[in-house]
């Protein structure tokens, strides 16, 4: 496809033309568009550590989506979350400092974590752009306790949907300040 600026323009939207950073990017089906009726999820390793102590401590990433959706705010659209799981628990959903942007289509399941339908989620009939993606952890409920932490990322197409190019992510850190108090 023609590139203009960062985009790269496809038959079924538009993808990243490059990676945020480095040379390589996670995609969702690069080079093809999603299928309607995907329901898939890429997960983080198994067993990453806990600092000790949590203090400041977050999960972020720079992500590209571009996915079916006709209206932003009521929830008639395809969409992509986080979810985490502390030990061996339940993946339990995860919102984004200042809440995800869209809402999904109330045909959609409902994660662990939500109480309603048509929950928040990234999702956009225009491409986002590489954009950051910032989730606060310190005040995970049972993270004090815990020794490892997992991620995984989500993407949900109803099965009606148009096809679009889906969730690109690069550049994942976990950071934490740990004891601030006599460093500088």
């Amino acid at each position: 496809g023609t590139v203009v600026g960062n985009a790269r323009n496809v038959a079924h939207g538009q993808i990243p033309a490059q990676p945020h950073s480095g040379g390589l990017a996670v995609g969702t089906n690069p080079g093809s568009p999603l299928p309607s009726g995907t329901n898939i999820s890429l997960e983080t390793a198994v067993g990453t550590t806990l600092p000790s102590p949590v203090n400041g401590f977050n999960f972020s990433f720079q992500h590209w989506y571009h996915l079916n959706t006709s209206s932003n705010t009521n929830g008639d659209g395809d969409g992509a979350w986080v979810e985490y799981k502390l030990d061996s628990g339940n993946w339990t959903y995860l919102e984004p400092n200042g809440g995800y942007p869209h809402t999904i289509s109330n045909n959609s399941s409902t994660p662990n974590g939500v109480n309603t339908s048509g929950f928040g989620v990234y999702g956009d009939g225009n491409h986002s752009g590489w954009s950051t993606a910032l989730f606060n952890l310190d005040n995970l409920t049972g993270i004090q306790n815990a020794t490892d932490i997992q991620f995984r990322f989500l993407v949900w197409t109803d099965s009606n949907s148009t096809s679009r190019p889906g969730w690109f992510i690069d550049d994942i850190e976990l950071n934490n300040v740990g004891n601030s108090s006599g460093f500088w």
